[in-house]
């Protein structure tokens, strides 16, 4: 998964949906984000980089 959202750190601010280039965090019923299509992500870091509670974290890829 390219981006990782911790549930707990996220204060439901949405900056990370305002500032996704791609329109793939979405907000559920409870107001969390969410990435909607893993597959598009092309993982530019925006939504870290934003996120205030640092609750968006980007796992580095492993190497083959």
């Amino acid at each position: 998964m390219p981006i990782v959202i911790n549930e707990h750190w996220c204060k439901k601010c949405l900056i990370c949906i305002e500032m996704c280039p791609r329109n793939l965090i979405e907000a559920d019923e409870q107001g969390l984000p969410y990435l909607k299509d893993p597959d598009e992500c092309n993982e530019c870091e925006n939504c870290a980089w934003v996120c205030p509670d640092f609750a968006i974290d980007i796992p580095e890829k492993e190497e083959v």
